[in-house]
């Protein structure tokens, strides 16, 4: 692929996210402001599993698969067809213990939370990766902006003509993300692989070998997002979970800003790691200033402009939560600069060190927020976040400083 079609496809996976970031954020926030707390707090225990669900059956290969069939292109097909069967097996799993947990009241959903939470699940079906190994990148993201914008489109004009709720917003999900995958899957003929393709056991166990480590760091991430809204639900209610979704929906937004940061300097990053001349360390020092910037610059209004925030985007039910966004501004600070420290250990291959961090990251934040929900509220779980993402970078950077003297530290 050469530089300029790398520089396009960027631009326009770039444009794709942030276009789909502002989407969602109106999109969601629309959703919050009629349905109200509580409600809102259904759809966000929904999302919060199925989030949970879909990165079991990813299994992080959302993250490798691309690498495995650059690596191995004479058995592409095969890591293709070993990766959808992968998921599918997981899937099948993860719904049976979901039954169960739910039948024996372990876990509550209805019927409407089950078509969210399908919705969120399936998404882990998609094949970008793929679509970037056989050169289709612009279409797929083509493809996702085109879903996500009549999922928008539709949840907005019906909220015009009908009462929304839960059950009709569950549905629009459900359908528009099936359409849209059976286009995606249609379009690179897989149906047509499955039929060529024998059935690739050692392709499967081969991934499964390849990818737990990452997975498991993937599953200590979510213990920091997901399974802490559960911990809200069951500890507090599923009024204050709506209160805290709401917060954290600008947190998402900026994140996903901070992702696309990262993304655009994934090749200084790499060409630093690779070889550290004068020149790119001052890049490099350039990158990390930038990055403290953008997190003291998004921290302002979370510390300032809280109130503003809720009210004119979620309305005034949702102003009880102008303690969890202040709080939230440490962990903004902090996230911005965790993505330049965690990136650099990614393209140093420092994935061990990266995988302790982030189990820490997640074991410190649900202890916390175990620890002081009953204590500060809402705003405990905003505070447990912060501190978890403190301790984690800390012992990220000890560990570094370590390895730097060669002590044995595993």
């Amino acid at each position: 692929m050469g530089r300029h079609k790398m520089k396009s496809n960027l631009v326009m996976l770039v444009f794709v996210n942030i276009a789909i970031t502002i989407g969602a954020f109106f999109t969601t926030s629309l959703i919050g402001r009629i349905l109200g707390p509580f409600e809102f707090g259904n759809l966000s225990y929904a999302v919060a599993i199925g989030s949970i669900i879909a990165a079991n059956i990813r299994f992080g290969m959302d993250m490798t698969l691309l690498r495995d069939l650059v690596h191995f292109k004479e058995r592409s097909k095969d890591i293709l067809v070993a990766s959808i069967f992968i998921r599918f097996y997981i899937f099948i799993f993860c719904t049976l213990i979901l039954f169960t947990l739910n039948e024996y009241q372990i876990v509550h959903i209805s019927f409407a939370q089950y078509l969210i939470l399908t919705s969120t699940v399936l998404l882990a079906f998609q094949l970008n990766s793929y679509y970037d190994f056989i050169g289709l990148l612009k279409e797929s993201s083509i493809q996702n902006l085109l879903y996500k914008f009549i999922y928008f489109s539709i949840i907005w004009l019906c909220s015009f003509l009908f009462e929304l709720n839960i059950k009709l917003i569950g549905n629009i999900m459900l359908i528009t993300l099936l359409i849209y995958l059976f286009i995606h899957y249609y379009r690179v003929h897989v149906i047509t692989i499955l039929k060529e393709v024998k059935y690739p056991i050692t392709d499967i166990f081969f991934l499964l070998k390849e990818n737990y480590i990452v997975w498991l760091t993937t599953m200590f991430v979510l213990m920091s997002y997901s399974v802490n809204q559960i911990v809200i639900d069951n500890v507090l209610s599923t009024f204050d979970l709506g209160i805290f979704a709401s917060c954290y929906l600008f947190v998402s937004a900026i994140l996903m800003f901070y992702k696309q940061v990262a993304r655009v300097s994934k090749p200084l990053m790499a060409e630093y790691t690779n070889k550290k001349t004068i020149l790119n360390k001052r890049y490099i020092y350039l990158y990390f200033l930038s990055m403290v910037g953008f997190g003291v610059l998004f921290a302002i209004p979370f510390l300032f402009f809280a109130e503003s925030m809720l009210l004119y985007t979620f309305g005034k039910e949702y102003i009880i939560g102008v303690p969890v966004l202040n709080y939230f501004s440490l962990f903004i600070f902090l996230k911005a600069i965790e993505i330049f420290i965690t990136q650099y250990f990614q393209y140093s291959r420092d994935y061990k060190t990266l995988l302790y961090t982030n189990a820490s990251f997640g074991i410190s934040t649900i202890v916390l927020t175990i620890y002081l929900l009953p204590i500060y509220g809402t705003a405990g779980a905003a505070i447990a976040l912060s501190a978890g993402l403190g301790i984690s970078l800390s012992i990220l950077i000890l560990l570094h400083i370590l390895h730097k003297k060669g002590d044995n530290y595993v």
